[in-house]
């Protein structure tokens, strides 16, 4: 007699199909919605704030003008003043605050500002020097070439037109989606405040 083959068991289907509960799929929905707007918020704001970081190093580099002339004034005048002398300290202090990028903007703004009077009261005492006056270069600098420095680094249009985007951007950051953007770490901009005269 021939062997009987087992005969294999068919699956049992479930007697009813397991469905996520409507409120934590509402939930979920809600959440998903949330962060793609969050998302979206964050790359849209990323996006404004470049012309924020444009405008900032135009002023940067305006600030670095007036670094430069500030090395250049102190290397003349090192040549007559001691290092003790209240003005060179007055502009080296200034120089010092300009180049510290860990300051707050306003602070180096008015640095800034400080080293356009500081500067002319060095120039002033350079040039009532009798032995500054007698050599023809340095006369050149004190007289001619440094004053120019200093005053076409104190025409400093590029702080307003800085302040004028980061306010913009600033005052957006307070729309809803200024909210949504914040929520994911988009911070406001720094303001110069231009009492300082930077």
């Amino acid at each position: 007699m021939a062997e009987q083959q087992p005969v294999s068991e068919a699956p049992v289907a479930p007697s009813a199909k397991q469905r996520l509960d409507p409120r934590v799929a509402f939930v979920l929905m809600v959440i998903m919605i949330i962060c793609s707007l969050c998302i979206g918020a964050n790359k849209a704001w990323k996006k404004q704030r470049v012309n924020v970081d444009t405008a900032f190093s135009a002023w940067e580099e305006n600030l670095q003008m007036r670094v430069e002339t500030c090395y250049n004034l102190l290397t003349v005048a090192g040549r007559y003043l001691p290092q003790s002398d209240a003005l060179c300290a007055a502009v080296r202090a200034d120089l010092k605050a300009m180049e510290n990028a860990s300051l707050a903007l306003e602070d180096r703004a008015a640095a800034a500002a400080r080293f356009e009077a500081d500067a002319n009261a060095l120039l002033a005492a350079l040039a009532a020097d009798s032995a500054v006056m007698a050599d023809s270069r340095d006369a050149m600098y004190v007289t001619s070439m440094l004053p120019q420095a200093v005053e076409q680094s104190a025409k400093d249009t590029a702080a307003k037109a800085y302040n004028t985007a980061a306010e913009s951007y600033n005052g957006g950051l307070h729309s809803f989606s200024g909210l949504l953007a914040r929520l994911t770490g988009v911070g406001f901009a720094e303001v110069i405040s231009l009492d300082t005269g930077a």
